[in-house]
């Protein structure tokens, strides 16, 4: 009976401990799985993909800074194109530009400067103009209104 009491007690001990390393198996799968840990993990793993790609930007930018300097000066001067261009004289003043102050009239407009209310109107167009009010005549035909005698 001693050898299965002490068989007992081994096993019980191996049972224990497996037990405290499957508890804290646990333990490390909900940590790791908390919104928390997630955070901290993905931070950190972006932090290192960030790190890694500035390394290897510094690494070929000692090597081509040639290069790097030429793409700078290429987009500083995209940056500054219009007023690069009205210095050389070359800016083109179309609506839609930063320059067009929407006073000026455009060429070919229709207007010629006049406000919409000010334009004149075609007079081949009065016979199709719609009455705003039905019940009143238009003045340029001057119909008698219906049930009215003419």
């Amino acid at each position: 009976m001693n050898h299965l009491s002490s068989q007992f007690k081994e096993d019980r001990a191996l049972r224990d401990a497996a037990k405290s390393v499957l508890m804290a198996d646990i333990e490390h799968v909900q940590a790791s799985l908390s919104g928390k840990g997630m955070a901290t993990r993905v931070a950190g793993r972006i932090g290192d993909g960030a790190k890694d790609a500035i390394e290897a930007a510094k690494l070929h930018a000692g090597d081509n800074r040639g290069i790097l300097a030429g793409v700078i000066a290429v987009l500083a001067m995209w940056l500054a194109r219009g007023p690069i261009l009205e210095i050389l004289g070359l800016a083109d003043d179309e609506p839609g530009d930063e320059g067009y102050g929407g006073d000026e009239t455009v060429k070919g407009d229709p207007l010629d400067g006049q406000s919409p209310a000010e334009a004149d109107i075609d007079p081949n167009l009065a016979e199709h103009r719609t009455q705003i009010n039905p019940d009143e005549p238009d003045e340029d035909t001057k119909r008698p209104r219906p049930g009215e005698p003419e």
